[in-house]
Parts: C-alpha cells; structure tokens; sequence
C-alpha cells in the first residue's frame, strides 16, 4: 500500500485539526491533538464522538490493508477490506455530518 503508519498518524491528526477549525476553537493550530479532541469532545460530544469514530474506523480500514500486503490477498480479508472501506466511510459522512452545524 502507498500509505504508512505515519501517513495515517498524519491524516488523522489533519482531521482533528480541520475538526477544531470548523468549531472555531480557538489556538487550536498551537494545540496538541491530544488536547483538541478532549476540547472538541468537550464543546459538543456528538462532534467528539463521530471524530474518535472516524479515527478508529480508518486506523481499521489501514490494518486490514497491511494485512494483505503482508499476508497476501485472501477471500476473507477481501471480505474485511469492503467492510473497512464501508465503515470508514460512514464514518467520514457520520462526522460531516455532526460538523454541519458549524458551517
């Protein structure tokens, strides 16, 4: 896969940064990650909640990825990429979603 672990790391980390912009917190660029999901959760529990479900669900969809660049393509892990991929992306759209309110 063309990704790596820090490619995800990131990723995420530019989620959590573009989720605090929407919100309009404020110092969020001078603020760690960490931090900013504690303060997004804080703000709005629903934005905080559908944000940790996206991270999870893309850190799932990448794992099932490395399992089959290392493990080889199998009916199964096929099977679980297409429900990481689904995942991930009702993901996506369950935190745009809880972050509509702040456009």
């Amino acid at each position: 896969m063309w990704m790596t672990p820090l490619d995800v790391s990131s990723f995420i980390t530019q989620a959590i940064m573009h989720v605090a912009e929407q919100m309009k917190i404020p110092d969020f660029e001078l603020t760690s990650p960490t931090e900013l999901v504690k303060v997004i959760s804080d703000k709005d529990a629903k934005v905080g909640d559908a944000l940790l479900d996206f991270a999870l669900a893309y850190e799932e969809w990448y794992a099932v990825n490395q399992r089959i660049e290392h493990g080889g393509r199998t009916e199964r892990r096929l099977e679980l990429l297409v429900e990481r991929v689904r995942n991930r992306d009702a993901a996506r759209t369950a935190l745009k979603t809880a972050l509509a309110r702040y456009q």
